[in-house]
């Protein structure tokens, strides 16, 4: 059953021969683990959206109530604590990996014609989450 749902999903999409080809590809030189803090940081923004959305469904914004929404997310809800310490955690490897990749394409200078703009765009990014990390 499993075999033709993914003949005919491949039959529809190509997958499969898409992934040979990029499965063929060599990797270039100039490609290192410095290159991918922008692609971490992207996951890491998602994460914080999951997690905190899932945290919105609990929180109770008002001073008497606010602890005890925290501790019966944490202690009383399946996995509170683990998404609790995934968005906390996350906010502070965020901010490390933006820093790390901001410092990577400073350092390489990419922020240089023609790509002006990308750098632009890059320390928006940066002042809306520091922004955000705040609260």
């Amino acid at each position: 059953m499993a075999a033709s749902f993914t003949q005919w999903l491949d039959e529809r999409t190509g997958l499969k021969q898409w992934s040979r080809r990029k499965g063929a590809q060599a990797v270039p030189v100039h490609m290192n683990f410095f290159r991918c803090f922008g692609g971490i940081s992207l996951v890491i923004i998602l994460l914080q959206v999951v997690t905190g959305i899932a945290m919105l469904f609990y929180y109770v914004p008002e001073p008497k109530e606010a602890l005890k929404s925290i501790q019966a997310m944490s202690n009383d809800t399946a996995f509170g604590w683990f998404f609790r310490n995934m968005h906390r955690w996350g906010a502070t490897f965020l901010l490390a990996t933006i820093f790390t990749h901001m410092a990577v394409v400073f350092y390489q200078k990419a922020y240089r014609r023609p790509r002006e703009l990308n750098w632009v765009s890059g320390v928006f990014q940066l002042l809306v989450v520091i922004l955000l990390l705040a609260t």
